[in-house]
């Protein structure tokens, strides 16, 4: 069916179909379409449908002057952005577990600088869910407010509103250690990958184990290990942490992840250093052979047959922290650290120890003692005298004749 009248786009004046100009204000118009031109070429364009904006008619009545109608849209504006305690951005959940999830959000207040926030659910848990959960924020709120190491999220605040506990702390762009390895479809890592992952934990856990009193983590797992795209490794999730107690017998629960958690976390013992090596122990197996110890708690098979690779003092050292009993295991992390470093190019060791020399410095107690001073610097005579020696040693050892610029 044909359409009786051209309208003009100007002033909206009905014409005839064969008018080429608009009679009302001489402005042309359109040719009209053809009969058998395809329907599709009338209807509106994708972008058309898709467009929520509002469309009006506006009338334009002007005395003496045919009344001028005319289609307009007027653009919608955009959506106020709702804001977390007035200056969180939600941008996306990220992960989601125990009683809430983690999301990473915008911190509008701060050069919109990414945070993740951590919220705990109240709404949607029973009573002693409620108070389990409370306790476990509380408990990671204190320990890392009171912490500061390279290798752990800071905590910038928390708040609370009517159904939710909220922790605001580093957003650390990555994927656990679990996820990674899915990730990249591999059942296990290199042993050099393990090996620098082993190095990073030990740094962490002995700044810990060193601290008054020492922090027991007590979760060390793969899912518990953040690691960024350019391999840095942080410990994250201190909801079951706990500070050492000296002369108590056992913890007040039982708590750990199965595979990871020592015996002494099943009420037996009181958790120790010792318990985060176990854990670190496992973890290290499971990167190495693919092997979930969840499979078969405190019964896992021999690490040599699953890595055959893997040099038999190295089996030796990670047989000895997965050992039942905690007296059996190495007594702290930096014993296993210089064992992992003795496997590493002269070059990482290098930077690893330069590393831990300047972390020692910055936590040298933990509890806000002064860092001990610098060591002196060797006068330039003595820079000189022993760069002379060493060129002895050198031309004694290859016999060749070198030449040695004093400065």
């Amino acid at each position: 069916m044909q359409t009786p009248h051209l309208f003009c786009d100007e002033c909206g004046a009905a014409n005839t179909r064969d008018a080429l100009s608009c009679f009302a204000c001489g402005h042309s118009l359109p040719s009209p379409p053809s009969a058998d031109a395809p329907a599709a070429q009338n209807l509106p364009s994708v972008e058309e449908e898709k467009c929520d904006d509002a469309l009006y008619l506006q009338f334009t009545l002007s005395p003496g002057s045919p009344t001028s109608v005319r289609l307009i849209r007027q653009e919608r504006p955009a959506p106020a952005v709702e804001l977390l305690n007035g200056r969180y951005e939600i941008l996306e959940k990220v992960g989601t577990g125990g009683f809430g999830a983690v999301y990473r959000a915008r911190d509008t207040a701060n050069k919109n600088r990414m945070v993740a926030i951590k919220a705990i659910e109240l709404d949607t848990l029973s009573a002693s869910q409620a108070i389990e959960a409370t306790d476990t924020f509380n408990r990671e709120l204190h320990l890392l407010s009171s912490l500061d190491h390279a290798r752990l999220p800071a905590i910038y605040e928390h708040f609370i509103d009517a159904t939710h506990w909220y922790l605001v702390m580093d957003f650390i762009d990555g994927e656990p250690l679990d996820e990674y390895l899915k990730q990249i479809e591999e059942p296990c890592l290199p042993l050099r990958d393990v090996l620098d992952i082993g190095l990073q934990l030990c740094d962490v856990l002995n700044y810990l184990h060193q601290l008054h009193p020492p922090v027991i983590f007590r979760d060390v797992k793969p899912a518990n290990i953040m690691r960024t795209p350019g391999g840095r490794i942080y410990l994250i999730d201190f909801g079951i942490a706990r500070r050492f107690k000296p002369g108590q017998k056992r913890d007040t629960l039982p708590l750990g992840s199965p595979g990871f958690a020592a015996p002494e976390q099943y009420g037996k013992a009181q958790t120790t250093a010792r318990t985060d090596i176990y854990g670190l122990g496992a973890t290290l197996y499971f990167l190495l052979t693919g092997y979930d110890p969840a499979t078969t708690p405190f019964h896992l098979p021999p690490i040599l047959p699953l890595c055959p690779t893997l040099p038999h003092s190295l089996a030796e050292l990670l047989t000895s922290m997965l050992a039942l009993d905690p007296a059996s295991r190495p007594p702290d992390v930096a014993i296993i650290q210089r064992e992992l470093l003795n496997y590493m190019p002269v070059a990482y060791r290098v930077t690893a120890r330069s590393f831990q020399i300047r972390s020692a410095q910055l936590h040298a107690s933990g509890a806000g003692q002064p860092i001990a001073p610098a060591p002196p610097q060797p006068a330039v005579g003595q820079k000189i005298t022993r760069m002379r020696r060493t060129g002895q040693f050198i031309r004694r050892l290859f016999g060749a004749s070198l030449l040695i610029v004093s400065l």
